[in-house]
Order: structure tokens, then sequence, then C-alpha cells
């Protein structure tokens, strides 16, 4: 089996359910939200080999979920009659102010400029550790690693970002 292939799966198990459930707070139908997460799915295998995924798999997975919600939500609403406009920022979670927000960017603008500048290998490890939440040994198996590898890179990745944030955190 393809390195490719099993990561697919791999990311097929673990996010199929959360997707659905992600997907069933937009359009609050079970069948509708396993539709738009199938067909993401489809998607990304079609296009897996050119796919350019900018943060991580976990990232594009909840984004592409997120807009084939709202574009089934438009089209439902130009269905019944309703020019309501639905924001791309939709939804806001509760108790999230416009101040804490900015923050929360900022902080996460910081920690993708220090991932993007670990060194590759380092950098994959790391995506694939906590952006997609895979095991040491998944990874390892992905990647055809000792689980050891993977543990020193994710420690060399860790040691990078305390590092680089360590200015910013104080401010927070």
């Amino acid at each position: 089996m393809n390195h490719s292939l099993q990561y697919f799966e791999i990311l097929f198990r673990n996010y199929y359910e959360r997707l659905c459930r992600y997907a069933c707070t937009y359009v609050r139908q079970e069948d509708t939200a396993e539709g738009i997460v199938k067909d993401v799915f489809v998607t990304l295998w079609e296009e897996w080999e050119t796919i350019d995924v900018k943060t991580s798999y976990s990232g594009y997975l909840y984004a592409a979920v997120r807009n084939g919600c709202i574009n089934y939500l438009q089209r439902d609403r130009k269905r019944h009659g309703e020019v309501t406009a639905l924001s791309d920022d939709m939804p806001l979670p509760a108790g999230v102010d416009a101040a804490e927000e900015l923050i929360a960017r900022e902080l996460e603008e910081q920690i993708a400029q220090l991932v993007d500048a670990l060194p590759s290998g380092c950098r994959d490890i790391f995506k694939m550790s906590r952006y997609d939440n895979l095991s040491y040994g998944q990874i390892a198996e992905v990647l055809d690693v000792s689980v050891g590898t993977v543990k020193t890179q994710i420690f060399r990745a860790l040691e990078k970002l305390r590092k680089g944030l360590a200015d910013y955190l104080v401010m927070l």
C-alpha cells in the first residue's frame, strides 16, 4: 500500500465522524451532513496528488466542509425564496468577543510562521501530530521512520515554538 493511500485512510478514519458532527451544526440534518463530508473526501482523493494544503489536512478538511455547508445552505435558501446572505465568518463560537478573536488570530499567525520555518521533515511530522491528530505510531508508519525519530522531531519542534513564542506569550 502506498503512503498516500495510508495517509488518506488515516485521515478518513480520524475525521469522518467529527466532520459529520461539525457539518450537522450547520445543516441540521445527518444525511445531508454525511453527504457533504463524503463529497469533501471524494474531492480530496481525486485531487490528492495536486492539492496544495497550506496549513494542515485537518484545517483543509474543516474549511472544505464548512464551505460545503455554506454552499448547501445558500442553494437551499434560494430554492425556498429566501434572500438572507450567509456570512463566511459564521458561526462565531459563543462568548468570543472581537478582541479575543484578534489576539487568537495573531497568535495563530505567529505559530503558523514558526511552524513554516521548521526544517521540512520536522515540520511535516509536527503538522501530522498536532494538526492532523495522528499518533506517533501512525506518523512513523506513514513516513516509514521509527517512533523514536517522530518523538525527537516533535521535541525539536516544540522547543523552537517555545523559544519563538516566549516574548509573545509574555505580552498575553
